[in-house]
């Protein structure tokens, strides 16, 4: 009863702002299983641009690349910078995209920041939407989280990094589990999920062994229901889309686990909200 009464709050007019780049017109992302969420739930929402958040003291934003660095940035697409201007310092062009000069770049390395395409020059900066903007700091808090995405919560407060995004998204629309173990279990799964995607990137699961393991896992959890936490959905089975999605865009194969097979193409991929974003044709994940 309380799941419900959660999830009709979720429907009864209060907003929530989710921060990501090119509001997911180009891919979902980490953005993907906030989005999921609040789609399931009914919510209203609107996604806007990460560059209409405003700058605090280190704020990362798309610069213009090293050239030394562009060999680099364009094999990997992540290639970000961390600029420590003020708002009043930044330059605009005449389209409006924010841009700073290498000059003005502190470090520049790559990152898994995002993964926005380069332009055809390596400026990730004219990426950006010429209308957006970078708003004042008393419109969003500042400082509130290093990277995208970022939810400000019906109540205005706003909070970043894609796991606890998802966990305070679970307990208020009801996504969570039914039970007091369900909803701590809950909470381990995502993090599981946030590691493996961590391990795919660090290129362990080249290790068959490991990689198999976690599988076996997933297996496991698997055997208690068709969900991740049993008989219904949960913010878990939401993550874990998106870190299959880069599984199988990596070419990891997990076909010999017929709990997780059948998760993967069948039943996740048939929730109504995952089934609306497919819809969209915006790609889950960024397209290589």
């Amino acid at each position: 009863k309380n799941d419900e009464h959660l999830r009709r709050s979720a429907m009864s007019g209060d907003s929530y702002t989710v921060y990501y780049w090119t509001k997911c017109a180009k891919f979902y992302g980490r953005a993907g299983p906030i989005v999921l969420c609040l789609e399931d739930a009914g919510a209203s929402y609107e996604v806007r641009r990460g560059s209409r958040l405003p700058l605090g003291d280190t704020t990362v934003l798309p610069v213009k690349i090293h050239e030394s660095c562009l060999p680099r940035a364009k094999e990997s697409s992540l290639m970000w910078g961390t600029c420590r201007r003020s708002k009043n310092d930044l330059e605009r062009s005449e389209s409006g995209t924010t841009r700073h000069d290498v000059s003005d770049v502190q470090r520049c390395e790559g990152s898994h920041l995002g993964t926005l395409g380069l332009g055809p020059d390596g400026d990730a900066g004219t990426r950006a939407h010429p209308s957006a903007q970078v708003k004042d700091p008393a419109d969003v808090p500042p400082n509130a989280g290093f990277a995208f995405p970022m939810l400000t919560l019906p109540d205005g407060l706003t909070i970043a990094q894609t796991p606890a995004i998802c966990d305070v998204l679970g307990e208020r629309l009801g996504l969570n589990g039914a039970t007091p173990e369900a909803k701590i279990l809950s909470k381990q799964y995502v993090l599981d999920f946030n590691d493996l995607f961590s391990e795919l990137m660090a290129g362990k699961l080249a290790d068959e062994a490991r990689k198999d393991k976690w599988f076996a896992l997933f297996e496991h959890r698997l055997q208690k229901g068709p969900y991740f936490l049993g008989d219904k959905h949960s913010v878990v089975d939401f993550f874990g889309l998106i870190v299959f999605e880069w599984l199988d865009a990596k070419g990891i194969t997990y076909d010999k686990f017929p709990n997780v097979t059948t998760w993967r193409t069948t039943t996740v991929t048939e929730l109504p909200a995952v089934k609306k974003l497919y819809a969209t044709g915006v790609p889950m994940i960024p397209q290589s």
